[in-house]
């Protein structure tokens, strides 16, 4: 049987609604509310930590599917490690949500988890001798999944940006008829977030804490690498363009200014009007528009590849860093 059929996706759906509410309302059973307290966000007693249903998806459609389809076409050279990172990590963010753990001791198990999981890809695919391929993608996929927890600072802001990428995924591969692990993963996590965003629409009814954008973040790296494995890198960094350019502009200031890149001074450019006047709804919709613009490149890049439409891409996110920028000033 065809992996991704009507069946199937029915399944999908029905199995990331269950996952999605039953957390939310697990989570408020238990009391466990948001207890940040740098939060910029004035609502109260927010349920944080729903993201764990971004795992509990991944496991128990990829269990499903593992039974009942063939999947070995689809699962890379030792899967398994992807599903025992996630765990670890799942258990380490939802710990960190609570406890705070040190950014640092984060860190290390990021890059540790991440080097054994580079054994899921074709790192060859790149060009260059084994252990520089190794230091580069482990450096890329630690970055996107603190970039991605990074974002996760107003409503519905990292779920519309994690949103829009897996979206471009399923269309890339659809495009060029890629039938790969990444697609399976981004399919279900893009179900999961439909679903969630319901809740972390402005104003937010839960958050998906660290659980969450971690789980998003090493398995949007893991996804980045493989297409970019097969060449698709330009089609990667046009879906990131916003991510990548806030973040990392906001890191170089802040590493200048002598802090650390892990400091958390919530000086993201999209925090800025958020800052000022709680904005969130605001952030969100301006989100969804950087995010369809860069997409409708995309799609312009699939039919007809330019590189202008790349450059494109970063044009539309500077605009609206540099818009987001002139709250700085304001009182």
């Amino acid at each position: 049987m065809h992996l991704f059929n009507l069946t199937s996706f029915l399944l999908i759906i029905f199995i990331s609604f269950v996952s999605v509410f039953s957390s939310y309302y697990i989570l408020k059973k238990i009391n466990k509310i948001d207890l940040n307290t740098s939060s910029l966000s004035d609502q109260k007693n927010v349920i944080t930590s729903v993201g764990v249903s971004f795992s509990l998806c991944l496991f128990l459609i990829s269990i499903i599917f593992y039974l009942y389809y063939d999947l070995a076409k689809y699962f890379p050279n030792r899967f398994y490690l992807f599903y025992i990172s996630i765990f670890i990590l799942t258990i380490l963010s939802f710990l960190d949500d609570t406890l705070e753990i040190d950014p640092k001791l984060k860190l290390i198990i990021q890059l540790c988890i991440v080097y054994f999981s580079l054994t899921n890809l074709e790192l060859l695919n790149l060009g260059l001798p084994l252990k520089l391929s190794m230091f580069f993608c482990l450096l890329f996929w630690v970055y996107i999944i603190n970039i991605i927890n990074f974002i996760d600072g107003s409503d519905g802001h990292c779920a519309v940006h994690s949103i829009f990428f897996l979206l471009g995924i399923i269309i890339i591969s659809y495009y060029f008829k890629i039938e790969t692990f990444g697609l399976f993963i981004s399919i279900i996590l893009f179900t999961a977030l439909i679903f969630f965003i319901f809740l972390n629409y402005p104003r937010a009814n839960a958050y998906m804490g660290d659980t969450g954008s971690i789980i998003l973040g090493y398995s949007i790296g893991y996804v980045s690498l493989e297409f970019i494995l097969i060449d698709k890198l330009f089609y990667i960094l046009t879906l990131l363009s916003y991510p990548l350019l806030d973040c990392t502009i906001t890191l170089i200031r802040k590493t200048l200014k002598g802090h650390y890149p892990w400091a958390k001074l919530s000086d993201y450019f999209f925090l800025l009007p958020i800052k000022k006047k709680q904005l969130h709804k605001k952030v969100f919709y301006i989100s969804i528009i950087i995010n369809i613009i860069n997409l409708s490149l995309l799609i312009f890049m699939l039919n007809d590849f330019n590189i202008i439409f790349f450059i494109l891409s970063l044009i539309n996110s500077m605009m609206f860093i540099l818009y987001y920028n002139s709250y700085r000033n304001e009182k």
